[in-house]
């Protein structure tokens, strides 16, 4: 042992190379002495955990409380304006924690994660904002009412933001309001029924509905207004395209069987006639030829296409007429058929409108 001490005393070591070596001890003790800097450790944190919230608010459930404004003062999070400021917020803590961290000398991967944080807020954000609508959007809708009714009841859906706890509060025409109700439920009307009348829902919207019931005076109103509006509880008016008629059942023949399918779009009517009758005409609304058309008509299995009419049909031949149905952005419930000067052999067409938001904006400004 002590032959092993005189060795290392013998050994000569460069004065330059012991003079580093107590300068690296004496910079080891003076880092031990440093106090820790936690808050930056601490607001890397934070906003990781918020941005992960921010990101899950965003795509997460909504709560389904009835809220009747979507204002910055009703305290929903989900609102345009709250979600703006929350990005905001955690954008400039990323980039004072970035900043930070360049100064300090922290770990350069905590930089890229707070870049990165910051970017997926930016793009977040933006993807949000991007599928918000303005305002509320009315679907179009085409229905034709039973003339001999005493009363008649029809829905209008429309699309929301699905922070938008607005209701329908009534119906106004030119010359009539008509207060909204619900389904099975005439007495309480111009109530919110939300989410019982969401009908459909998206990422970012739902489909809500409206209904309505009145007697005929007031759909004779409302067909003859120029212009219709949903309007909102809180008073913002819809523009609404509405297509109203009357069927008239004297005018249909008489048949003592007719039987109705639909199948991938395509809706048929099979009659027994009763009598001799000559069909010239097809009858389809003008706001529904873009969407509907005539496909044929078989009598006794002899199919006729529309430039064949007009044909003379037999008492006790049987008939089927078949029209095809595309899709459309409006409510379709409405009557088509073919028709002769006896009468018309009639075929009702129900068809919700898909929830697609561009098609019923292009069905919109087709009324426009």
């Amino acid at each position: 042992m002590n032959d092993f001490k005189k060795q290392l005393d013998q050994i000569d070591i460069p004065k330059s190379l012991h003079k580093r070596s107590l300068q690296g001890i004496e910079q080891a003790k003076n880092e031990l002495q440093k106090p820790k800097r936690w808050m930056p450790k601490i607001l890397t944190v934070a906003v990781t955990i918020a941005a992960g919230g921010f990101i899950a608010l965003s795509v997460g459930k909504h709560d389904t409380r009835q809220q009747q404004s979507s204002s910055l003062l009703d305290g929903s999070l989900s609102s345009p304006i709250v979600y703006w400021s929350i990005a905001i917020f955690l954008m400039v803590m990323t980039i004072f924690i970035v900043k930070m961290a360049i100064r300090k000398g922290i770990d350069k991967k905590v930089s890229i994660a707070m870049g990165f944080i910051m970017t997926l807020l930016l793009g977040n954000s933006a993807f949000y904002l991007q599928n918000q609508l303005p305002r509320p959007i009315a679907v179009p809708l085409v229905q034709t009412f039973f003339s001999n009714n005493e009363t008649y009841d029809f829905t209008i859906h429309y699309i929301t933001n699905k922070d938008d706890r607005r209701f329908v509060k009534y119906l106004q025409g030119d010359n009539l309001t008509l207060l909204a109700s619900y389904y099975g439920d005439r007495e309480n009307k111009g109530i919110s029924y939300y989410p019982a009348d969401v009908r459909n829902e998206s990422a970012h919207q739902f489909m809500r509905t409206a209904y309505f019931v009145g007697i005929k005076e007031e759909i004779q109103a409302l067909i003859n207004s120029k212009e219709v509006f949903l309007v909102l509880d809180d008073g913002e008016k819809l523009p609404t395209t509405l297509q109203f008629d009357f069927d008239h059942s004297d005018k249909e023949l008489k048949e003592p069987r007719g039987t109705t399918g639909s199948f991938d779009g395509d809706e048929t009517a099979t009659f027994d006639m009763v009598q001799d009758v000559v069909l010239d005409t097809v009858n389809i609304p003008e706001v529904l030829k873009r969407s509907v058309s005539f496909t044929n008509i078989m009598v006794n299995e002899i199919a006729y296409t529309e430039k064949d009419l007009p044909i003379t049909v037999k008492k006790g031949q049987q008939v089927t007429i078949s029209f095809h149905v595309s899709g459309t952005g409006m409510d379709v419930h409405a009557e088509v058929g073919v028709s002769g000067s006896d009468g018309i052999l009639p075929i009702w067409m129900h068809r919700e409108a898909s929830f697609n938001i561009p098609k019923i904006r292009e069905e919109i400004e087709r009324y426009d």
